[in-house]
């Protein structure tokens, strides 16, 4: 069952779950209905109060974005706290499927976002319903008890939990994200905000049932609990970006540009819950221009339908020259804040200086090896030259002393070169040498180190070679210089 499940898309995981919490709300409501079809109906009035109570809980008081998509706060728990006190849970939850969602009616969202929303509001509520009925706790019935309060303060928090097992559910389906995942992102603020909530509702439910006339007070608190929640998830927001500029600072630190494009590509999709990134670096004159891209939970940066919104950044030298530019993709419509946008020209910046110092590393390493190199080798042929035969000889002799039985050193010296040199020219002569130090290498290749001493002088030095076998080596040395060599058609 497992390994079917893994098998499944994220679009139709999303699709299975809007399915079943749909059949599972409808089972709940046609409960409800059959349990109120035989009791009373409560005053037309009260179920009015209940409904705005309700629809007003549900309205969005502040956004937190995942991704593409928007995690609302509401005062949704305030509502089921003074709901529960008002009707009972059947005529409750008879309210609730278009009461949940009559707030995202409103503001014309998706009919996905309408029926997920009314669905896992009304879940929530039938959740919390269930913990009232089993309880025994009669919070409707008049004033409230300790039990009322501790049964209505288990309700909440199962409304809460539910709610919020349902809307992570769907954001991870839809980002292809563990679910556990995106439950634990912003847990901290939605406690926050239900504790709030829970504590605000049985204020509303005290005052209601100590003097109406003090319901003059609501909007002031209302006003006081909504800066609360603001403040409270902007430093949370603040507080998270700033952790995550503090690791990009240390993971930029890198010398290698694929290893730093690889960890900016990271912490940036982190760090704006990207759905894909993009560093895009201009050419250079030792390499071309190079795209790095890195899709964020599974999506892919190919097509229409990726490219909703992006948000671009230059990547700028210190001279004002641009280096290319770090790009950050959402899969529906997002427009950055400005505060946002102000952290990624901070990680541009950081990440620019990091890409140059990179790139003067490789330069300077780049030039450090090919003059080791030069040093070591032969211009013309590429063979070690004097210096290194004798190096790795000495080092050879330096750590086994009796290696030196087993080395040989062959010496070959070309006659007539200089007659090549004085009648076809200097450039014959050097592809004379560059062509037999290719046959001598094919020859030596595993056995020994060839070496051009200067000239038309070339030695082989074995570190590990029978004596015997040095007539065989030569007489294959000789073989591969006697074959012709073609030079401009002589």
């Amino acid at each position: 069952m497992g390994r079917r499940w893994e098998s499944v898309t994220p679009e139709r995981r999303l699709q299975l779950l809007i399915a079943t919490a749909t059949a599972t709300a409808v089972l709940f409501v046609i409960a409800a209905a059959l349990r109120a079809a035989s009791r009373p109906a409560p005053p037309g009035w009260r179920l009015l109060d209940v409904a705005v109570v309700l629809a007003m809980g549900a309205t969005t008081a502040l956004h937190l974005r995942t991704g593409h998509n928007t995690e609302s706060f509401t005062y949704a728990e305030a509502g089921v706290v003074v709901a529960l006190t008002m009707l009972p849970v059947s005529w409750l939850l008879l309210l609730s499927p278009m009461c949940m969602a009559a707030p995202h009616l409103l503001y014309r969202r998706a009919w996905p976002k309408v029926l997920l929303n009314a669905v896992a509001g009304t879940l929530a509520v039938g959740a919390a319903g269930l913990v009232v009925v089993a309880t025994g706790a009669t919070p409707a019935t008049g004033r409230l008890g300790p039990v009322d309060v501790a049964t209505l303060a288990l309700a909440t928090a199962v409304f809460s939990l539910s709610t919020s097992a349902i809307v992570a559910a769907a954001v991870a389906y839809a980002q292809a994200l563990p679910v556990i995942a995106v439950l634990r992102s912003g847990l901290g603020t939605r406690l926050l905000v239900g504790a709030g909530n829970l504590l605000f509702g049985l204020a509303v439910v005290g005052l209601v049932q100590w003097d109406r006339k003090v319901l003059v007070l609501l909007p002031p608190i209302v006003v006081m609990l909504y800066a609360t929640y603001r403040g409270y998830l902007s430093a949370a927001v603040d507080r998270d970006t700033w952790q995550q500029l503090e690791q990009a600072a240390k993971e930029l630190g890198q010398l290698d540009e694929t290893a730093l494009a690889a960890a900016a590509l990271h912490r940036v999709g982190q760090l704006f819950r990207a759905d894909w990134v993009e560093l895009a670096l201009e050419p250079t004159e030792e390499v071309p221009a190079r795209v790095y891209r890195q899709p964020q939970a599974g999506s892919t940066p190919s097509g229409a339908h990726t490219r909703a919104s992006c948000a671009v950044a230059p990547l700028s030298g210190p001279a004002g020259e641009v280096a290319g530019a770090v790009r950050v993709g959402f899969l529906g419509p997002v427009t950055l804040t400005r505060r946002e946008n102000q952290v990624l020209t901070s990680f541009a910046h950081t990440l620019s200086a990091s890409l140059f110092n990179a790139r003067l590393y490789e330069r300077t390493r780049a030039d450090a090896a090919r003059q080791a190199f030069e040093a070591a080798h032969d211009q013309l042929t590429g063979l070690a030259n004097r210096n290194l035969l004798l190096s790795e000889a000495t080092d050879v002799i330096a750590a086994d002393p009796a290696r030196l039985r087993r080395m040989a050193v062959l010496l070959l010296d070309l006659d007539h070169f200089k007659e090549i040199n004085d009648t076809l020219g200097h450039e014959a002569g050097d592809v004379l040498l560059r062509t037999l130090a290719r046959r001598l290498r094919t020859v030596v290749a595993g056995r020994g180190t060839m070496a051009r001493l200067g000239g038309d002088e070339f030695a082989v030095l074995f570190t590990d070679v029978e004596e015997s076998g040095l007539d065989g080596l030569a007489e294959e040395l000789l073989a591969a210089v006697a074959q012709p060599i073609t030079a401009e058609g002589i």
